[in-house]
């Protein structure tokens, strides 16, 4: 019965990658088996260009730090925030901020 209904979505109302807007087949019915993944969200040539931070991190805000033996970054130095740690995953930069452009508009 889900299995019906989930594939009527797929066809009424497709899933689309945020980034580039192609159709991602069957996403609902990957879903009821366990929760997706990022790498099913995103089409996998979206996936690959997306700039993931793997070197040092600001130790407060997340950001990428140009110095790796630094802790923070230049704005949490200069600047208190009101949270004590933060992570980020992506660089605000090309896809990353071409995708969260057109969620939010």
């Amino acid at each position: 019965k889900h299995y019906q209904k989930d594939a009527l979505l797929d066809i009424v109302y497709p899933a689309h990658c945020p980034v580039c807007g192609q159709i991602l087949h069957g996403l609902r019915s990957q879903s009821l088996k366990h929760p997706p993944v990022i790498a099913n969200l995103i089409c996998k040539p979206c996936f690959f260009r997306l700039p993931f931070i793997l070197d040092q991190h600001c130790m407060v805000c997340g950001r990428p730090l140009d110095n790796p033996l630094a802790e923070r970054c230049d704005d949490c130095k200069r600047y208190p925030h009101y949270f004590e740690e933060a992570r980020a995953v992506f660089s605000y930069k090309d896809t990353v901020q071409q995708a969260l452009y057109q969620l939010k508009y």
